[in-house]
């Protein structure tokens, strides 16, 4: 059935940006967590949102969502790398 299909479709690329969006927003929290906001967290406070403006969380949110896409889709771009341990274990 045409609509069936169209459906799975429709519900396959919401479940995709859903997972994608979920693993940006925690992408985040881990280069926050290791960076100067929470640097009791961390003996290593390199961090991959160092590197960025850490005030525009809409900018780290983009910058985000392009490294999990790029992680997903392909062998990434190698522009936004990880530099901690926890960044290097959550790719």
């Amino acid at each position: 059935n045409y609509y069936d299909s169209i459906h799975k479709y429709l519900k396959f690329i919401l479940l995709f940006f859903m997972i994608v969006n979920i693993n940006s927003c925690l992408y985040i929290f881990i280069g926050l967590s290791n960076s100067d906001y929470f640097s009791y967290l961390s003996t290593n406070r390199m961090s991959w949102i160092d590197n960025n403006d850490r005030e525009n969380i809409f900018k780290l949110y983009i910058d985000s969502f392009y490294f999990v896409m790029s992680t997903f889709l392909s062998v990434g771009y190698g522009d936004i790398i990880s530099y901690n341990f926890y960044e290097k274990l959550f790719n």
